[in-house]
């Protein structure tokens, strides 16, 4: 273009200009694309032993069909960058600008997509899905022992080969395709020479790019509950790209801590409508709601009590049909000389979540709650204070490192006055340790040789089952080398390296059985109960049922303080064994606070609240009703009532009130300060 040019060739040539910097910015997005959707059926291929047998074709294609959507609207937002430089081209002479723009964008897009591709793969091999706000887990305490886990457990090696390799061949085969002479930019050239059919072009392929980014031509952009392309949750669960997981679990991580989180849960109520519909009456606070009075100790009253929290214990274990893998035998020794729930089932979907649970009584809301500020101190519902208005000197052990997740600040924080963790059992013990922390027996061992006189309430949170599994558990012991031939569901997941991995938890679980066997004969009148986390997402197929994979142990053991004992059938969560604690042990009239039942009390519509869904009188059903199944025969078909439903919402509303706000209720939340249900609606809804 020269200073001579006619006001129509230097349009022509800007027009020219525009054409190529937006054919090679639709290239970049076809390559964004094209890369998300290989990713996408790589994973369905590699996990495809995880689908229903009768997942077919079909269901891939609709499964790439229906994710081609959410690839077109990542790729489009990440190409805006580019098409905002090129898109100066039709004013002046921008094209090196917007060439060079493209260069260095796709230089560094490209490779942190395969990357993200790479490790949204890890995560869903050992998670069962996507990235989520679990993940925030990892961010927020101990990410480093996380890679260095990452990195030997998974051989990270040649995944970072794979990475390297494929960044550079896509890189060079981008540069190829936006160097080369396309007939179509020359063919589209000649045919809109008129300014009017620019203009209309540009108005078009804006009216496109509008629905590219958002992903759907319907009244809204897509979403995560678009992904049910089929019948089958695993394939449904890779239909989303790993860009669109993380920014929706980034999206809900900030939502859950902000004034957000209490709409997500509150809906349509007020804060006062769910402590009516909890607690049955008007109260003025979250401590008034979970306010209790125990009726009188059930049973004789334990010399110390140990609350043992086991690393990924599996309720599929303690089954009879699954006894020949040998992972439990301890605790199904324990459980049938002790007492055992009918189901059992985890508050949070991870460690530190379930564990801030049963130290503070709260129900898991999402809210990272050990950084929570008013976490720094106890609340009503807190576990450790509440053992000691009853007597117990309160101490906390773990078999980790204690700045993991400020798991021993939090303890102490919430009201144990002696906290030990791997670097003093490590040191005191003179123990190996891996970058987790120590073994199961070396914790054991160390509890049990600090037993002192006055009564204890024990919580000990165990660490062997958990990745890096560098136990040689052959050596030690573990029979199972080779598949079971007799189990009722083949072990199809039998590999030599799961039988290592899940040998570990048959190291942990000899471990337990010795420490009681040594403690109980040692403290005749202790009290030991046993549960676990979370399950330990192994199973011996790829494909476990909906109860095999949230069933968790509570376990409760003790010859002499349970004597004469017989609570019959009973379920529940973690938020509900320190109500079902103290009401065995607590004489009567003793106040208490918990957002937890008495297991053991005999009521009309007992149900219990979870991670992985509500539980009613002998079933459990999914928060979003999709799933369910019954434990009990004899119960009602598992469904999500609107009365479950309204009740769930009350205590967890709750529950993030009192973590990220205070106890009181606000004043001006309703213009006269009162329920907006009526009470008389809510009488036989009480949380208690």
């Amino acid at each position: 273009m020269t200073a001579e040019s006619t006001p129509a060739e230097r349009a022509t040539a800007r027009w020219r200009q525009t054409l190529e910097q937006v054919g090679q910015d639709l290239i970049f997005l076809a390559v964004l694309v094209g890369i998300m959707q290989a990713t996408r059926l790589s994973l369905l291929w590699v996990f495809r032993s995880r689908m229903e047998e009768t997942t077919g074709p079909l269901d891939v294609f609709l499964a790439a069909l229906r994710g081609l959507q959410y690839d077109v609207s990542v790729a489009s937002y990440l190409t805006i960058p580019c098409l905002a430089v090129t898109f100066l081209c039709l004013f002046g002479d921008a094209g090196t600008a917007a060439t060079w723009v493209r260069r260095v964008w796709s230089t560094i897009v490209i490779p942190v997509l395969i990357l993200a591709g790479i490790i949204d793969g890890i995560y869903v091999g050992e998670f069962h899905q996507q990235f989520n706000h679990f993940m925030f887990g990892a961010g927020e305490g101990y990410l480093g022992p996380v890679v260095q886990t990452a990195w030997s457990e998974y051989h990270l090696g040649p995944f970072l080969l794979l990475f390297l390799f494929l960044s550079v061949v896509i890189l060079y085969g981008f540069k190829r395709l936006c160097r080369r002479e396309w007939n179509l930019r020359s063919r589209v050239l000649a045919r809109t020479r008129r300014p009017s059919i620019r203009i209309g072009c540009m108005i078009c392929f804006g009216g496109l790019f509008f629905l590219a980014v958002r992903g759907s031509v319907e009244h809204r952009p897509i979403q995560m509950k678009d992904a049910d392309a089929t019948a089958d949750t695993v394939v449904n669960s890779l239909v989303p790209n790993a860009p669109f997981a993380l920014k929706n679990a980034v999206s809900i991580h900030l939502r859950m801590k902000s004034s957000r989180g209490l709409d997500h849960f509150l809906g349509d109520f007020t804060l006062r409508d769910a402590a009516v519909e909890f607690h049955g009456t008007p109260v003025a606070s979250v401590d008034d709601a979970t306010r209790r009075t125990t009726s009188g100790p059930k049973i004789s009253r334990p010399s110390h009590i140990f609350f043992i929290v086991m690393e990924s214990a599996d309720g599929w274990a303690m089954r009879d049909e699954f006894a020949k893998m040998h992972v439990a035998d301890e605790m199904r020794k324990l459980a049938n000389d002790g007492i055992s729930a009918s189901y059992f089932a985890a508050s949070g979907p991870g460690s530190i979540e379930s564990i801030a649970s049963l130290l503070t009584g709260h129900p898991d809301v999402g809210v990272s709650t050990n950084f929570r500020s008013n976490s720094r101190r106890t609340f009503a519902t807190s576990l450790a204070p509440q053992m000691e208005a009853l007597g117990y000197v309160p101490r906390f052990f773990k078999g980790s490192f204690l700045t993991f997740q400020r798991y021993g600040e939090f303890a102490g924080e919430q009201g144990f006055t002696s906290v030990t963790g791997a670097s003093l059992i490590g040191e005191a013990m003179e123990a190996k340790m891996n970058e987790w922390g120590v073994d199961d027996d070396v914790l054991f061992r160390s509890v049990e040789a600090d037993v002192p006189e006055v009564p204890t309430f024990n919580f000990i949170v165990s660490t062997t089952y958990h990745p890096p599994y560098d136990i040689d558990v052959f050596e030690m012991g573990y029979p199972v080398t080779s598949p079971p031939t007799d189990l009722a569901t083949p072990c199809s997941a039998c590999t030599t390296k799961f039988l290592q991995t899940i040998g570990h938890a048959w190291f942990a679980d000899r471990a337990l059985g010795d420490f009681v066997a040594r403690t109980s004969k040692a403290h005749p009148e202790a009290l030991f109960v046993i549960t676990a986390d979370h399950w330990s997402r192994r199973f011996v197929t790829e494909r476990p049922t909906f109860e095999l994979k949230t069933e968790i142990p509570l376990i409760m053991y003790g010859p002499k303080v349970l004597e004469g004992f017989a609570p019959g059938s009973f379920f529940g969560s973690h938020i509900d064994i320190a109500a079902t604690l103290i009401e065995m042990i607590a004489p009567e009239g003793h106040d208490y606070n918990s957002f937890g039942r008495d297991m053991f009390a005999n009521e009309e519509a007992p149900r219990s609240i979870a991670a992985a869904g509500l539980m009613g009188d002998g079933f459990m059903v999914s928060h979003d009703g999709r799933r369910g199944f019954r434990w009990d025969d004899d119960a009602s078909d598992p469904s999500l009532t609107s009365e479950m439903e309204d009740w769930s919402r009350s205590v967890q509303s709750l529950a993030w009130w009192r973590i990220m706000r205070q106890s009181e209720f606000p004043t001006n939340e309703t213009d006269d300060d009162t329920p907006t249900m009526p009470v008389a609606e809510t009488d036989q809804k009480s949380g208690s």
